[in-house]
């Protein structure tokens, strides 16, 4: 399947409108200052309202009103301050050519002596604060400055700027304290490293993030690029994260929040030591997390969730998402503990789990899946020794998987795994209902197998073509009606031993790939009515005939 190119651009009535939601007060209209000197003294110039950053700070501290910060000249200049920028009024700082600020640390001649280039707020004032268009380049030195430190009851719009090179022992490249509002929109992190959130940290307050790009960061524990610290409300959309990492959990994003609601957005080559290649999700009971929309690319984590993981109590939306090619222990692609999980229109393609689970990993205390229109396709066990779940592995919990497309799952060379495309443990409780599973490779069960003490209902549901292990090897409980199988090994009585005459894997309509019967199919037509949905997984009518057909999708 061909990715969905994003487009990163904000339009500017969007970002605007966003601004005006995040700024529920405007200020007066203030003075405007001109910076026309680039030392770090606080001295002024001739001309009126002008002199250095430092001198037009202070005049905007001490101005009433919403003040505003030009740089006058046109050449690109670096300026390195020795102290932080405070900023305990209300101001725009805007800048178009690319000004440097990029302090010295402890050891240095002249080094910069504080914790953040600029400090925003007093702890109570809501000052509201936006820098656009700036460049603030760090250094390498464990006690060296972060870019931006935003306190309690203050709120930052950092626009169209960039952050880059911080290399300190803090938390956060740009750190929001408890009460304090973080957007970011057009902004550009890179290769910045933290003890946690590589980027960014936002503890107790809200975070939204727009259009932003995320690159080379790195955290000590979590958060290679951004940590949503508890108590934080998070928004991210049409952000591209690639190439970072964390040393512990969420090479990408560690969240640990209140809420997260992320929309677009292309998430690639992200690495975690522990879990959460690209997302660790600790969703706490009562709380939520919603990713829609998202490419998940070549993401890896050691133990859980190449691309997500995610633990906790609460519930977690996924839709309308790729994972392609990602890796780790167990949980390739997804890796599931806890909560409800509502899986929607997932492309799950080629990611690889060294122990359980290559597409999707379920158990550890989880409460409830549910998985429909989603595509399983070459998701393996891979590593030598034995596995379980080429596909779909589950542990523990209730289980339900409609309208669902599974070809050609299982075990690399050298590899044995129990369930080329699903894999039922003892104590779940599963429902599977107009599925088609094909193609699947594995010791026992290339299209399912169940453990003895699970218990499964499988409804105009098709099985066959299997490489390996035969369509079926099932040791629980079965209650079943309207199914297929190939070979007769799924115990489907009258109807076992029926070739399935399926079109080839590919693009039939709809976001994800399918395999329709063909119009001879013995699966057409041949549904029990009493467990069939409104639409396939295309999102097409059902029936398309006289009665709907087995399988995901209706023929086509």
């Amino acid at each position: 399947m061909t990715y969905r190119k994003l487009d990163f651009a904000a339009p500017a009535c969007a970002v605007a409108a966003l601004l005006l939601s995040v700024l529920n007060v405007v200020p007066a209209e203030g003075a405007t200052y001109y910076v026309t000197r680039f030392d770090d003294a606080a001295v002024a110039d001739a001309a009126p309202n002008s002199g250095s950053l430092r001198w037009c700070l202070d005049r905007a501290n001490t101005n009433p009103g919403f003040d505003t910060i030009k740089f006058r000249r046109m050449a690109s200049i670096m300026i390195v301050p020795e102290t932080p920028y405070r900023i305990t009024d209300s101001v725009a700082i805007y800048d178009n050519r690319s000004i440097l600020i990029a302090p010295d640390g402890p050891g240095f001649p002249g080094g910069f002596v504080g914790d953040s280039i600029f400090e925003i707020g007093d702890g109570v004032a809501a000052v509201q604060v936006t820098l656009s268009g700036l460049h603030l380049l760090g250094h390498s030195h464990p006690q060296g400055p972060r870019a931006v430190e935003v306190r309690g009851g203050a709120s930052l719009d950092f626009r169209h700027g960039r952050a880059e090179q911080f290399d300190v022992d803090r938390v956060g490249t740009v750190y929001g304290a408890s009460g304090s509002t973080v957007h970011l929109t057009n902004a550009t992190f890179a290769d910045n490293s933290m003890r946690e959130g590589g980027a960014v940290y936002v503890t107790g307050g809200s975070l939204d993030i727009v259009a932003s790009t995320f690159h080379r960061n790195h955290s000590g524990r979590h958060g290679g690029a951004v940590y949503v610290a508890p108590g934080t409300r998070a928004t991210i959309s049409d952000s591209h994260f690639a190439d970072n990492r964390a040393d512990q959990r969420g090479g990408a994003v560690h969240h640990w929040g209140s809420s997260l609601d992320v929309a677009g957005g292309e998430y690639a080559g992200n690495r975690a030591v522990i879990s959460g290649g690209a997302f660790n999700l600790e969703v706490g009971t009562g709380r939520s997390a919603t990713l829609r929309d998202l490419v998940l690319q070549g993401n890896e984590a050691l133990t859980h969730g190449g691309a997500i993981a995610r633990f906790g109590g609460g519930s977690l939306t996924v839709e309308g998402t790729s994972v392609w090619a990602n890796v780790s222990g167990d949980g390739g692609g997804i890796y599931l503990a806890g909560g409800a999980n509502e899986l929607r229109g997932l492309d799950l393609q080629e990611n690889l789990a060294k122990f359980d689970g290559g597409g999707l990993w379920f158990g550890g205390g989880g409460v409830r899946l549910r998985v429909e229109d989603s595509a399983f396709v070459r998701n393996l066990h891979a590593l030598g020794g034995f596995g379980v779940g080429g596909g779909l592995y589950a542990g523990i919990g209730d289980v339900s998987v409609v309208n669902s497309t599974f070809s050609a799952n299982g075990h690399t060379t050298g590899s044995l795994v129990n369930g080329g495309g699903l894999a039922f443990d003892q104590r779940v409780r599963a429902d599977l209902i107009h599925l088609t599973v094909t193609e699947g490779d594995a010791a026992q069960g290339g299209g399912v197998w169940s453990h003895p003490l699970s218990t499964l209902s499988i409804r105009n549901s098709a099985f066959g073509e299997s490489v390996g292990g035969g369509d079926c090897t099932l040791f629980g409980s079965v209650t079943h009606s309207g199914s297929l199988d190939e070979d007769g090994s799924c115990r489907f009585t009258s109807h076992g031993g029926v070739a399935l005459d399926l079109e080839p894997l590919g693009d039939y309509g709809g976001p994800t790939w399918t395999r329709p019967p063909m119009a001879h199919s013995k699966l057409v037509d041949n549904a029990d009515p009493s467990f069939c949905p409104s639409e396939d997984q295309r999102g097409e009518p059902r029936p398309q005939g006289s009665a709907c057909d087995v399988g995901a999708v209706e023929a086509h």
